[in-house]
């Protein structure tokens, strides 16, 4: 191909590339999305790794010189070599993507709008209260007037569940808007009635919905409660210490961006001064249009939508760091945006602040402009986090603060019990269906505890060093990235039946195959704190300190036993028996996967019946 036929183009290179050492310094590298094979040096492979995101060859070539502290006068080698990459296929132009998506696309059919907002809460009733003034305030305004609340109320004593209860009168009443309220007892009504119908055990269907243990947290329950109760719709979910006031990005861009980044959000870090005000900054927009946007669109018709004169206007459509897995999910019939979220602004509601530490190079620089913006940022976790423009992705980092889901096809269930459970959620849809993807808003949702969260040192070295039950859920499920099946409703059948053999296992070979997963995670985090110090030259000094303290933490732990161990179930158990309850939560979530499918047939059953008697 001629210099001129691709001089304006704009070219990516995919990021799962085969790559195999064939010896003296060369490399094999393999595209599985252009077929293209050939032998290069190493450091020609190093070139086409950093050329991930779309962009002119031109740019490709400054940068890389940039990068590698190239001199600009061989700039004209450097683009020679970006032209052999195109002309030998490593190179992927985007407007070539874009037709592949778009080629077999069909009309979108029109969508609804979202018919629920579902706000789990549990001891919080001032929160809950807050929360559900300022969402339906936004309704009322926007003239959401067929948009129902429902609230899922885990709180511990009558009192507390009363003041709850007249939040909710007080809302429907000063609003006009149709509230419904539920507590542990309607999820007992629901799960005895989803029984009889599925067949399936009571104990089994307990375990989505009632906490029969009395474990001190169970965010999952109420999620999988709302989730039952609102089949067939696009419905959200909101925490109840978040505020429905809304902030653009910072670097907002109408672009739409494609991604199988895992987390594609960035963050912005506030100063202790900025904290005492940002809030002012927010402003009451129609949060439920934000996820509309993209919740429940075919991504062909995301992608068309920027098109005109039948011609792909690709200066407004992005593509980062895409692999060939990805791209075949996009290419295929029927995928679809099935999660949509807006980031936060405020507390990050994350546990603690370990993973500011490997921030993406952008957020990174941002929080590096002083040590004492750096600790206060780890020290109060106050940040804005957000993609930069409309975003579509097969990434499985699912924000909890609010979850836009399109529940008319099947979602899998959340983990009930502990924290984490967005994260077990996140990879259970990824690994069941592949025509699901994840949207992000270039949005910032005001996210406010009332109590102030502060993190020392030694909070950040304990983080960095054990897993919550949580992440050690994920992992495992991160394990099981084979088991897709030609349904999502048999690849989670397939995960839960092998949940349930590890489950079923003696003790000490569950712990032994947790042992495997867990060193290659740690070997895999090791390498990337390394890797993140040595390019950034170990500077500045105070975050390698830290860096370097929390890879001394993670290696002193990792030789010990109790590493295999949840540090919540450990804290609240002791180790002995924690060590017997993972296993039996593994188990049962196993069991739980078998069945949800015909749990949720039994959920769609009875809202039916509901509808039918309203009528």
């Amino acid at each position: 191909m001629s210099e001129n036929n691709f001089k304006d183009q704009e070219y990516l290179s995919l990021t799962d590339c085969w790559r195999i050492g064939v010896g003296t310094n060369k490399e094999l590298v393999y595209c599985p999305t252009t077929q293209a094979t050939h032998v290069l040096s190493s450091n020609t492979v190093r070139l086409l790794r950093e050329c991930t995101e779309t962009q002119t060859l031109d740019l490709h070539a400054a940068r890389l010189c940039e990068r590698f502290n190239i001199p600009l006068k061989r700039f004209p080698e450097m683009r020679q070599q970006l032209n052999e990459f195109v002309n030998g296929k490593l190179l992927v132009s985007k407007t070539d993507l874009l037709t592949m998506i778009t080629e077999h696309s069909s009309p979108q059919s029109p969508l609804p709008k979202i018919a629920s907002l579902a706000v789990p809460t549990r001891n919080r009733p001032q929160v809950f209260r807050r929360c559900l003034d300022s969402y339906a305030e936004c309704a009322k305004l926007y003239d959401r007037n067929d948009l129902t609340l429902l609230a899922m109320d885990q709180s511990d004593t009558s009192d507390l569940q009363q003041e709850n209860q007249q939040a909710i009168e007080s809302v429907r009443k000063n609003h006009g808007i149709k509230c419904l309220y539920s507590t542990a007892r309607n999820a007992e009504i629901l799960a005895r009635d989803i029984s009889s119908i599925s067949g399936v055990a009571p104990d089994v269907v307990n375990f989505a919905l009632i906490n029969d243990d009395n474990m001190p947290q169970a965010h999952g329950l109420s999620r999988n409660f709302l989730l039952l109760s609102t089949v067939g719709d696009l419905t959200v979910q909101v925490d109840d210490d978040t505020i429905c006031s809304v902030l653009p990005c910072r670097e907002f861009s109408f672009d739409l961006t494609l991604t199988s980044q895992y987390a594609p959000q960035q963050f912005w870090f506030l100063s202790k001064s900025e904290t005492e005000t940002f809030g002012d900054a927010f402003t009451r927009e129609d949060f439920f249009a934000l996820h509309e946007q993209l919740l429940g669109r075919s991504v062909a018709s995301c992608v068309n939508e920027r098109c005109s004169d039948d011609r792909l206007e690709t200066s407004s459509i992005n593509f980062e760091q895409i692999s060939s897995e990805f791209f075949h999910r996009l290419t295929k019939p029927g995928g679809r945006v099935a999660i949509t979220s807006l980031g936060v602004g405020g507390e990050a509601g994350m546990e603690g602040s370990s993973y500011f530490l490997t921030a993406d190079r952008k957020s990174r620089a941002r929080m590096m402009k002083s040590e004492s913006d750096y600790r206060f940022t780890l020290n109060s976790n106050q940040i804005l986090r957000s993609v930069t423009s409309e975003t579509i992705s097969s990434g499985s980092v699912i924000t909890g603060h609010n979850q836009g889901f399109d529940n008319r096809n099947f979602l899998p269930p959340y983990f009930p019990l502990w924290r984490g459970e967005d994260m077990a959620f996140g990879e259970l849809l990824g690994q069941s269906d592949e025509g699901a993807f994840n949207g992000y808003m270039p949005w910032h949702l005001l996210h406010k505890p009332f109590i102030p969260r502060n993190y020392s040192a030694e909070h950040l070295r304990l983080r960095a060093s054990r897993l919550s039950f949580g992440a050690i859920m994920e992992a495992l499920l991160q394990s099981l990235k084979n088991e897709r099946r030609r349904t999502p409703k048999q690849s989670i059948e397939a995960i839960g039946r092998s949940l349930l053999d590890w489950g079923k296992a003696p003790l000490a070979e569950f712990e032994e195959m947790l042992t495997l997963q867990l060193l290659n995670r740690v070997s895999i985090q090791l390498l990337r704190l390394e890797t993140e110090l040595k390019q950034n030259n170990k500077t500045p000094a105070y975050w390698a300190a830290d860096i370097e303290m929390c890879m001394n933490a993670l290696r002193q732990t990792v030789v010990k036993k109790t590493y295999i161990v949840g540090r919540d179930l450990e804290d609240y158990y002791g180790l002995d028996t924690a060590r017997k309850t993972q296993q039996k939560l593994v188990r049962r979530f196993g069991e739980l996967l078998i069945s949800w499918s015909a749990i949720r047939d039994a959920a769609i059953a009875l809202r039916k019946n509901m509808q039918e008697r309203e009528v």
